[in-house]
């Protein structure tokens, strides 16, 4: 009875959340089903978990020990636009493949460098990790503008053939890319030291220390995996869109914070769940989907997520949630 019972409480906001994604696919695909549940929405929302999932397990990764990687977009940025200045310039003198290979890794290591620099900046300048990701945020833009010169860089066209593929005709071969991104998010924290290290660094970073523990490598782990997962990310939208550029994806970030916080990251830091980061992906993506059906601008959208984020923000502070319950009360007494 007694583990039925911690599987429940564990489990609680993995239920709120799917009880959430199912009234809101029923509410939406209620309007217009002949739409919502076509092939083709299918695939566009498929593809929009491509686009916010690397990216949101990039941010979730950084939260659960405590910080938020404001960044992560323009990482991706910047790995994929050396990405694809490294094959340009390798391409004519070498085979394909391994041209590819090449530039593959070094926007890996682009993005694994670019977290560790913000991770220095936290550990051993002692800014704040808010602070540290604002300020490497426009850094990372600057070098992209000078590594482009301010303009669009075309992806390898191996690349874009791969980001066209779809299995059986609906889904990317890129959501399998955006999926194992999330069930390595899952084994990192889940089945590794390192994993069981950061958790215990966002619940009680002062405990983590005297238990032995190096703070300052768990951090360098922590934002290298979330600068490389930020680069896989701009790799499949510059497979998705043939292209990328440096002030690329302006929005996403507030989206991703939304998703992250949606997924409860702000009530149980260290203890979250990654599935609970794919859920919230997915009733971010039906709400976005809802908003089309109903003609909505872009600029609707962006106030919508605003709200949201706001909305999300104060219903995870506990002073709030306190103030409210009271002032619910004393409206029920005055009735």
């Amino acid at each position: 009875m007694n583990k039925l019972k911690t599987f429940a409480e564990n489990r609680r906001d993995t239920g709120l959340l799917l009880i959430i994604l199912a009234v809101l696919t029923v509410f939406v695909g209620g309007k217009s089903p002949e739409i919502f549940f076509s092939v083709a929405n299918a695939k566009n929302i498929a593809l929009q978990l491509v686009e916010y999932g690397c990216f949101a397990t990039a941010f979730f990764l950084t939260s659960v020990c405590g910080g938020m990687n404001f960044a992560c977009v323009t990482t991706g940025n910047l790995a994929a636009i050396v990405m694809a200045t490294v094959y340009t310039a390798l391409s004519p003198g070498m085979p394909v493949a391994m041209a590819l290979l090449i530039s593959l890794l070094t926007a890996l290591l682009v993005g694994g460098m670019c977290g560790t620099l913000i991770a220095l900046l936290v550990s051993r300048c002692r800014l704040t990790q808010l602070l540290s990701t604002i300020c490497a945020t426009r850094l990372f833009e600057g070098i992209a503008h000078l590594v482009t010169k301010s303009s669009s860089v075309m992806g390898p066209k191996p690349l874009l053939k791969f980001g066209s593929i779809y299995i059986a005709g609906v889904i990317p071969v890129l959501l399998l890319l955006t999926i194992a991104c999330f069930l390595f998010c899952s084994v990192f924290l889940n089945k590794t030291t390192f994993g069981q290290q950061t958790k215990l660094f966002g619940l009680n970073k002062v405990a983590n220390t005297y238990s032995g523990i190096n703070n300052e490598v768990t951090l360098i782990v922590v934002y290298s995996i979330s600068g490389m997962l930020s680069a896989v990310g701009g790799i499949c939208i510059l497979c998705m869109f043939g292209s990328t550029k440096p002030d690329f994806g302006t929005s996403l970030t507030a989206m991703i914070m939304l998703i992250v916080l949606l997924s409860g990251i702000a009530t149980s830091v260290g203890q979250s769940k990654v599935s609970n980061v794919l859920i919230a992906c997915l009733c971010v993506q039906v709400i976005n989907t809802g908003l089309t059906l109903a003609g909505s601008t872009d600029y609707v959208a962006e106030f919508m997520c605003g709200a949201m984020l706001l909305v999300v923000i104060l219903l995870s502070n506990q002073s709030f949630r306190h103030l409210f319950s009271a002032k619910f009360k004393m409206y029920l007494r005055a009735r």
